[in-house]
């Protein structure tokens, strides 16, 4: 298995039961995104939403390329976002725990994109118009600025 930093072994048996427990149609196209390569960065999560969580990001390529976040809040258990019209609990956020719990090698720098602390920050610099909707979909998301 991939070790993001801080991740307990009860936190992966978790997030393999959180995937299992997404649709069979999205947990299918996820795994092979995974097997395909289409998760092109993975590191713990910089920002989490909760100063108890912990998690991990990924950059996902799909008909566009994604920002998935996973993270394990200890009172709801694990939580997936994604920038993809679906938002949460897709083939995207599939494919990235797939990365973690089939063993992704993970990044020794948190950062995915050189030069930034956040995907969404660096897809600002490549393409504004776009970034700007995803970072409002995060921020929306996750009620709070990033």
């Amino acid at each position: 298995m991939a070790a993001i930093p801080g991740l307990t072994g009860s936190q992966l048996q978790a997030l393999h039961d959180a995937v299992y427990s997404l649709p069979v149609s999205d947990r299918s196209k996820g795994s092979s995104y995974f097997a395909q390569g289409r998760v092109q960065a993975l590191g713990a999560l910089s920002d989490p939403i909760d100063d108890d969580a912990v998690g991990f990001e990924a950059m996902v390529q799909g008909s566009a390329m994604y920002t998935v976040i996973w993270e394990y809040l200890p009172d709801e258990g694990w939580v997936s976002s994604c920038t993809c019209p679906l938002e949460n609990d897709c083939k995207h956020a599939a494919a990235a725990a797939f990365a973690v719990l089939k063993g992704r090698p993970v990044q020794s720098d948190a950062r995915l994109i050189a030069g930034s602390s956040h995907p969404a920050h660096a897809a600002a610099a490549a393409a504004p118009s776009e970034a700007t909707r995803l970072i409002a979909l995060l921020e929306e998301k996750h009620g709070r600025k990033l």
